[in-house]
């Protein structure tokens, strides 16, 4: 790697997102129900058939939340290149990486870290920053093949992850619900969400929620 005066090698799980999320909700099988339902406030939940809410709603959390104007999207930008034969990643000053799709010859190269823009149309600026990065990184991608190109919105927070509980009152009936927030987790999303969770089920064990 150019102008590296050090360099680690060590073996380390990876997991693609898409994937991963498929996956946990595949886990849930027939044990969970889902809705789908578009709300403004976590209030509008205050007076339906909960015990607990839980706030994991990224970008929205803050602003479902109602009390905290601190969550801002960090905006980044993937390429999926298809390149055969590839089985380590490579990894540096954590915005360039190739990661090899396991089970593929897809490669992905990233990113990008801009706070504070919600649009996600990808640029040719986009595109060349990071392709210059990555190549440079591992010069045997130069010639890849793009299969793809994609971008995202980190769900980010000043002042770090929000994880703790709050009661919500009900102003119609004065019910009060038990709530946890957890969300603006930033670029670490899938790193801490094992942490995260067990931290929730904490939450609710001693604020007796449930057992």
């Amino acid at each position: 790697m150019a102008n590296s005066t050090f360099g680690i090698h060590y073996t380390a799980y990876a997991a693609e997102g898409r994937r991963f999320v498929s996956y946990l909700k595949n886990q849930l099988g027939n044990t969970v129900e889902y809705k789908t339902q578009k709300i403004e406030s976590i209030k509008e939940l205050a007076n339906q058939d909960f015990s607990l809410i839980v706030n994991c709603a990224g970008l929205g959390g803050g602003k479902l939340a109602g009390d905290d104007e601190n969550v801002f999207p960090n905006r980044g930008v993937g390429i999926v290149v298809k390149a055969p034969g590839q089985s380590h990643f490579c990894y540096e000053d954590a915005d360039t990486f190739c990661i090899p799709v396991v089970g593929d010859d897809r490669v992905l190269l990233g990113t990008l870290r801009q706070d504070n823009r919600w649009d996600r149309e990808i640029s040719r600026e986009d595109i060349n920053d990071i392709w210059t990065r990555v190549t440079e990184l591992k010069p045997s991608l130069k010639h890849s093949e793009v299969v793809s190109e994609w971008c995202g919105l980190r769900p980010d927070r000043k002042g770090g992850v929000r994880l703790e509980h709050k009661l919500l009152e009900d102003d119609k009936t004065n019910k009060q619900i038990h709530v946890i927030h957890n969300y603006g987790h930033g670029a670490k999303g899938f790193l801490l969400s094992w942490g995260c969770a067990r931290e929730v089920l904490e939450l609710i064990k001693n604020n007796g929620i449930c057992e």
